[in-house]
């Protein structure tokens, strides 16, 4: 299989900054501190038992969180026992770095999806494989039905903890061109995430996948170095990537599903009420995503047509059924990848949480 080509990026991934941020991480270690009204106070000097944990928390470069109210929320629904230090929608790097930052504990926690997450937990690849959820509703009743309980261990195998994680919406493309059916596809310039089974997937029906940045992908986009590219409707609308894009093509080939992990040794050095707490907390979080899609999609559908301008082309069902049929290239890979009895466990597991 040919190398998935990768642009040169204007910042490198700022790879030297961010190296030094987790060094300063590193050497800051976990120790607490009170980060009410803006005071810092030595570890000794809060009374044994009553030590507040402050733990970091890094977006993934996609994400969109106010930081400020989930420290605010974190504290109030902890009683201050459990501070959040929030970096960022990128600034510590890319997905692929910080969930390396939080497997080794220069990161407590990130915030990010598991397509970005594959290289630490292998079998997140089975989250690879394109129409395996009919909508959001189904995919959550899965995600946190026995599925994220045989998920856990393979996350635990890696040095994290699953807190939580929710699909709110599903992956589509956008593209200067009018796409209707798959012979569209070929000889078309698209921009993936790092990941093998999204090349897979795409290659299969003549499409050129190029690797860049989520960082530089707005830029590369405006510049015409790719002709397209596939995200939620969230972070096209977000992250500005509607720029140099006519057409908003509604493949909903993948779940995007957003999830909070943690560093399992951290994790297991709370005490068993924190760790209830940590939770619940961003159990509560997920579900409050979950309950908002609707609208939420609606009204980022509305402002992509009428304000971005973007044409929204609804697939047929022939496009569809052609699009269904690179489903059985991705499992191949998959299969090869982690074999086939553990397919088969995976798929006897989300059928059986379907129902």
């Amino acid at each position: 299989m040919r190398q998935i080509p990768k642009l040169p990026t204007r910042e490198i991934r700022r790879s030297g900054l961010v190296l030094l941020l987790l060094l300063l991480l590193g050497l800051n270690g976990c120790g607490s501190q009170n980060l009410k009204e803006g005071k810092e106070r030595q570890s000794d000097q809060i009374p044994a038992g009553n030590r507040e944990e402050v733990l970091r928390l890094s977006l993934a470069t996609a994400a969109e969180v106010d930081s400020e109210e989930m420290t605010r929320r974190m504290s109030d629904f902890t009683d201050g026992g459990i501070q959040l230090l929030v970096y960022g929608a990128g600034l510590l790097g890319g997905d692929d770095t910080i969930i390396q930052g939080a497997r080794i504990g220069t990161i407590s926690i990130v915030y990010g999806s598991t397509a970005g997450q594959v290289d630490a937990v292998s079998q997140l690849a089975f989250l690879d494989i394109p129409y395996l959820f009919q909508d959001v509703e189904r995919a959550n009743d899965i995600l946190n039905g026995p599925l994220m309980e045989w998920m856990q261990p393979y996350y635990q195998e890696a040095g994290l903890q699953l807190l939580s994680w929710n699909c709110n919406s599903f992956r589509n493309l956008t593209s200067r061109t009018p796409i209707y059916a798959a012979e569209d596809l070929r000889g078309w310039y698209l921009r993936i995430m790092d990941n093998q089974y999204h090349q897979v997937f795409w290659s299969r029906f003549g499409a050129l996948p190029v690797v860049i940045p989520f960082e530089d992908l707005q830029y590369a986009l405006k510049m015409g170095k790719v002709e397209g590219q596939e995200n939620s409707v969230f972070a096209v609308t977000n992250s500005g990537l509607y720029t140099g894009q006519s057409y908003l093509i509604m493949t909903k080939h993948l779940p995007q599903i957003s999830t909070y992990v943690m560093n399992l040794e951290q994790y297991q050095a709370l005490s068993p009420g924190q760790q209830q707490q940590l939770s619940e907390f961003f159990q509560m979080l997920s579900q409050e995503s979950t309950a908002q899609q609707d609208l939420q999609v609606s009204e980022t559908m509305a402002f992509l047509r009428d304000q971005a301008g973007l044409e929204i082309i609804y697939p047929s069902d022939a496009f569809l059924q052609e699009l269904y049929s690179g489903r059985e290239t991705v499992m191949n890979r998959v299969e090869q990848a982690l074999g086939s009895e553990l397919l088969e466990e995976f798929l006897t597991v989300v059928q059986s949480s379907a129902g």
